[in-house]
């Protein structure tokens, strides 16, 4: 992943002891831990904001769908003969 830098935070004493569970357990170290929470986190959200800019581009592009379908039937009615 490159480079790595140093970033303090603050958790919850409750937090902190279920982390230093999970370590023990799976062998791992803190930061491996945090790090690897952290990019399912990011990549989940990246997710989530790209299933939400398509929806609001499906949804642009169906109300054009409609716009264009509502002309094209005024259109067609007025050029039609009767």
């Amino acid at each position: 992943m490159g480079k790595t830098a140093r970033a303090t935070v603050s958790l919850s004493k409750e937090l902190l002891l279920e982390v230093d569970s999970i370590v023990k357990k799976s062998h791992c170290s803190r930061s491996s831990l945090v790090q690897e929470a952290l990019e399912s986190l990011v990549e989940e959200y990246l997710e989530k904001e790209t299933k939400e800019k398509a929806r609001r581009i499906y949804r642009e592009v169906a109300q054009s769908d409609r716009e264009l379908a509502d002309k094209f039937l005024s259109i067609s009615s007025e050029t039609l003969p009767q």
